[in-house]
């Protein structure tokens, strides 16, 4: 905020001369006197190579003059001038070792041919020179050769010093040769050594032809050098300095020649070290200028601060009461009339805080009111979960989201077993608390995104959002895992010594297209759960839903509306929803018992589960009857199977299922209905669905009879075996009971 107020009106007028000048002037001075030194620094430079490229130049002369003095000598030797090969190789290696001048000697004959060598090396006596240019050069003009740098036979790079050996009449005989390697480290690199450079400076010697014979990189050496300004300068035999570009990088080269032997010193340094301490002058004068800014605006600052200040604070308050902050106070002493403009600010703001925070107080007030309202209109009352409309609300988006996103959402539907039976026991007050604490516990159990509801009485909700059945099967299991080991007070008087839920799953799209059959099926689900055996998860599944991809449109509209029957079924009598399920497991597991294939078994699979849909036609009070059917009553329940043959007839996919449905209540010994048949008359899967389905009847409470345990259960099939049963039937059922092949009940 005060820095806004710094660049405004006075102040910015006053710092802005101010440090236009300063700065102006710090630069044009720092500028003028980088130029100057960097000048100065180049000059330096480049005089300082030049001065080194001649020292070096100079020294390489006298270290070659020094080689070709050595040479004649060594050539005028007696021992040497007689050529004798026993003679010359033992008087030669006297004269190497007195000698450090050259890295190898060679004494060749008139005709080329190397006599004697030193060092010793094998295969090099009697080697050919004849064709060497300095060997000629020497035969023919009689005066010592100073070779141009050439690779030998060994594999050596190497400078020759060719000096005439005369015989005792003065002719010449043939010729003594001192090799200099130009690759060996003592060289060159002492002379160079010994004249102060720095680092990073790179020295090289080329030769008159532009080769390098020198250089601290000694794979460079033999190689011919970068043929820059400097270069061709030096092949021209001149000497002097230069500032050039090589390969883009700026470099400072000074460059001296030998008129005895036509070689050049090279002397080359980077320009960005050269200039290392221009550059650091230009950082301290950026420092400096820097800092000598920084002092001005400071000293700039508080003289025009000390002017405007009173200004300025009455516009920061203006500003802040603007931006609705009231607790504002300005401390401005000053005689003047802003002084006068100051108090009355002061008075203004107070009086308008003390509205403001009137009006606010009553806001948060309401504010606080529309959120509990909120809250409570989504909330239950008891449990302290979402409620029944809000879930609705959240679960149709979720519905609609997964359409668009192409996902998957899965309703839960729990509900509370034997939950009457602990209301009647321990009153409604406990059941409320056993509400509430099943509510935490669902809380704790599901995820952070997972939404939980109460549905009802003793029903609860959970949607799971981007979830398959798969995955809501598993939290269904672990939620009803939970609250089977939960201590709830009072469990030890339940049914099952504990308390339970039973859970309905279905997923959309998996099972259900649209919210309401979502809603439906995983009710479904939940009583089918509470059914078998309570304490259960159960997933929907319809053996109808098979048929549907196989289906034309008319026969789908059929299926559906079986499907509807069956649910009119389920809740005129409960007892249907679960037997045709576990009568459809016995009847496949007999059915795989005695080999029959895969048709067989989906047309027993899909006939248990249609068997007794014929009942829609029969009445409640006939169905739920606790006592004895009068003939009359009997006479109605016989009929259902006709009835229920009837529906089914009009979907042809279902048509293997009409014998099954049809016949299930015949006997073996043709005391049955609906026709009396007999034995093989009745068909092999109506026989298969009779023992399941009066097994199942035997072992599940009837309104008018009590469940038998399951070795009653056998013992009353084996009774009836041959008379209402098929034996062989009976017994293949027997056998998958004995061998534990399908879950009872």
């Amino acid at each position: 905020m005060i820095m806004r107020f710094l660049l405004k009106g006075l102040n910015r007028q006053i710092l802005t001369i101010t440090l236009t000048i300063t700065m102006g002037a710090s630069i044009i001075i720092g500028m003028i006197a980088l130029m100057v030194f960097y000048q100065y620094s180049k000059e330096q430079v480049l005089a300082r190579n030049l001065e080194i490229a001649g020292s070096i130049c100079n020294d390489i002369d006298r270290m070659m003059s020094k080689a070709q003095l050595v040479g004649n000598a060594l050539a005028a030797d007696p021992e040497i001038r007689k050529l004798d090969p026993e003679l010359v190789q033992g008087n030669l290696e006297r004269l190497f070792n007195a000698t450090e001048v050259f890295d190898g000697i060679s004494i060749i004959d008139k005709n080329g041919k190397i006599i004697a060598f030193m060092p010793e090396t094998p295969g090099v006596v009697g080697l050919d020179l004849s064709a060497r240019g300095y060997f000629q050069q020497v035969m023919a003009t009689g005066t010592q050769v100073v070779s141009d740098p050439y690779k030998a036979a060994t594999g050596n790079n190497l400078v020759v010093v060719a000096s005439p050996v005369r015989d005792q009449n003065g002719k010449i005989a043939g010729v003594l040769s001192g090799s200099i390697n130009l690759k060996k480290e003592r060289r060159f690199s002492t002379i160079i050594d010994s004249h102060s450079h720095n680092p990073g400076m790179v020295i090289q010697l080329i030769d008159k032809q532009g080769k390098i014979i020198y250089h601290p990189d000694r794979d460079l050496i033999m190689k011919n050098a970068d043929h820059n300004l400097a270069v061709q300068a030096l092949l021209r035999g001149e000497s002097g300095a230069k500032d050039i570009n090589i390969q883009n990088n700026r470099v400072f080269t000074g460059y001296s020649s030998s008129s005895k032997l036509g070689w050049g010193v090279l002397v080359e340094y980077p320009a960005d070290k050269a200039l290392y301490s221009a550059m650091r002058l230009r950082n301290l004068m950026i420092f400096f200028t820097v800092l000598i800014c920084l002092l001005v605006f400071l000293v700039a600052l508080i003289v025009s601060r000390a002017i405007s200040k009173p200004l300025q604070m009455l516009v920061a308050g203006v500003q802040r009461v603007s931006e609705g902050d009231y607790h504002i106070n300005l401390d401005i002493k000053s005689p003047n009339e802003i002084g006068v403009l100051a108090d009355s600010f002061n008075s203004m703001v107070e009086r308008i805080k003390v509205m403001t925070e009137d009006i606010l107080n009553k806001q948060e007030d309401l504010e606080k009111a529309n959120i509990e309202l909120q809250v409570m209109a989504i909330t239950d009352g008891l449990t302290k979960l979402y409620n029944h409309r809000y879930f609705q609300d959240c679960l149709e988006k979720a519905v609609t989201l997964a359409q668009q996103e192409n996902k998957s959402v899965t309703l839960m539907i729990l509900d509370i077993d034997h939950f009457k039976y602990y209301n009647d026991l321990f009153g409604h007050q406990a059941g409320d608390k056993l509400l509430e604490e099943l509510a935490q516990l669902l809380i704790r159990e599901l995820g952070p995104n997972d939404m939980v509801a109460r549905y009802g009485g003793e029903e609860f909700t959970v949607i799971l959002y981007d979830s398959g059945s798969e995955n809501g099967v598993n939290v269904a299991e672990k939620v009803r895992a939970a609250v089977e080991a939960f201590p709830f007070p009072g469990r030890d008087q339940q049914p099952d010594g504990k308390i339970t839920v039973s859970i309905g799953v279905a997923s959309y799209p998996e099972n259900a297209r649209a919210k309401e059959e979502l809603i439906r099926l995983a009710d479904e689900a939940l009583y089918k759960a509470k059914c078998c055996s309570r304490n259960k998860v159960e997933l929907y599944f319809s053996v109808l839903d098979d048929l549907i991809q196989d289906l034309n449109q008319s026969e789908l509209e059929l299926i559906n509306s079986i499907k509807m029957l069956i649910r009119i079924i389920n809740a005129k009598d409960k007892y249907t929803y679960g037997h045709s399920e576990r009568v459809g497991r016995y009847a496949v597991a007999i059915a795989r018992a005695l080999g029959l294939n895969e048709e067989d078994i989906r047309t027993i699979r899909m006939g248990a589960f249609l068997h007794d849909v014929g009942k829609i036609e029969i009445s409640r009070s006939i169905l739920m009857k606790k006592g004895p059917l009068t003939e009359e009553e009997f006479s109605i329940i016989k009929k259902h199977p006709f009835w229920g043959a009837g529906i089914i007839k009009a979907v042809e996919s279902l048509s293997p299922t009409l014998p099954l449905i049809k016949f299930h209540h015949e006997h073996f010994n043709g005391k049955g209905y609906p026709l009396g048949l007999k034995g093989r008359q009745i068909p092999l899967h109506a026989r298969i669905m009779a023992v399941a389905d009066s097994f199942d009847a035997m072992t599940s409470n009837r309104p008018y009879s009590k469940r038998k345990n399951m070795e009653e259960a056998v013992k009353e099939i084996r009774r009836c075996s041959g008379t209402q049963f098929d034996p062989e039937i009976v017994d293949a059922f027997i056998r998958v009971l004995e061998e534990e092949s399908v879950n009872v009940g």
